[in-house]
């Protein structure tokens, strides 16, 4: 049974709103069409399993702090690859969250300082929209010492349910390949991950390799003289940069699908006339192939060229002789 109010003590002092001090809440429910906002952020997607998430590798936790900044929140990173010693730990963490000078190293001096952070003594921001710790590499710290790093994530867990309390949202995010955490806190390690993906590694050419870009279009034969000259003009700029280009024209064979009443990929109707069409344009040169074919990409979808799919192949070795009768301009003298 709830205890009666003091007689000198207003019955609803306990229950004076937060919104009243100056500060408002992360996720508004009272505000419907502002709360189905809120939910869809990124922030919403992790907090509403818990406060600690594994990720597979170091791209995604790097993708999600970022993503946690753009909201404002205030991050600190760690690299545990790089601590030899527990105690290198706990220095970096009291370097980055400001810790005091009498700060202790051990289980329980991070628990106290934790639950400063939760209340903004330090290391974090009332007016930051959250508190986040970042630990690429988080098995290297559970080699050097499973069982802090175990009590680590166990005691964010429960110091970010009190943080709760105040409206402060914390989250730890770490990078481990380790799928038996188990539960930290009371409630589980979450495995999260993000959409993006990590960038192509780099493919670096010289002029012992041809680079052909392929674009598939629906078009007469006319069309596809006029399409084969605006491909070149787009692609230019950038294939210049690399070395010498060549453009190629070719109908494709009827398997390819020229005789398709819808376009496979597009969803386009084809035209009477049409047929599917393939056109090509190779560099020879210096570069890298990752870069080259990504800045091909944009600038002929920039040109708003209606082309069903693109492709990439790269001529070396024995093919380099297929290639050079495909592109005389591009054999070497």
């Amino acid at each position: 049974m709830p205890m009666p109010p003091r007689r000198d003590q207003p019955a609803n002092t306990f229950y004076k709103p937060a919104l009243s001090r100056g500060r408002s809440v992360i996720f508004d429910p009272t505000d419907h069409e502002l709360f189905v906002a809120q939910q869809q952020g990124f922030d919403w997607q992790l907090l509403q399993n818990g406060s600690v998430h594994r990720y597979a590798d170091r791209f995604s936790v790097e993708t999600a702090t970022g993503h946690l900044s753009d909201l404002n929140y205030r991050i600190h990173s760690f690299d545990a690859g790089s601590w030899g010693a527990v105690s290198q730990m706990y220095s970096a963490f009291a370097a980055s969250m400001s810790f005091p000078d009498n700060y202790g190293q051990g289980l329980d001096a991070f628990n106290d300082v934790l639950s400063d952070i939760g209340s903004y003594r330090y290391g974090s921001d009332p007016n930051c929209r959250g508190t986040v710790l970042a630990i690429a590499d988080f098995d290297s710290l559970a080699e050097l010492d499973r069982h802090t790093a175990i009590a680590l994530l166990d005691i964010f867990a429960r110091q970010a349910r009190l943080a709760a309390l105040y409206g402060h949202a914390m989250l730890c995010l770490i990078e481990s390949a380790d799928e038996n955490l188990g539960r930290v806190g009371g409630s589980d390690v979450h495995a999260a991950r993000v959409f993006e993906l990590p960038p192509d590694p780099p493919e670096p050419f010289d002029e012992s390799i041809i680079v052909e870009f392929g674009f598939q279009f629906y078009a007469t034969d006319s069309e596809s003289r006029s399409i084969a000259a605006a491909v070149a003009s787009a692609a230019v700029p950038v294939l210049e940069e690399v070395g010498r280009y060549e453009t190629r024209t070719a109908s494709t064979s009827e398997r390819a699908g020229q005789f398709d009443e819808i376009h496979s990929s597009s969803g386009r109707r084809r035209r009477p006339g049409q047929h599917l069409f393939d056109i090509n344009i190779a560099v020879r040169g210096r570069g890298d192939r990752s870069t080259l074919g990504e800045a091909v990409f944009h600038a002929v979808t920039a040109a708003r060229l209606p082309f069903e799919q693109m492709y990439e192949t790269a001529f070396s070795g024995h093919t380099l002789d297929v290639a050079s009768k495909r592109y005389p301009l591009l054999a070497l003298p």
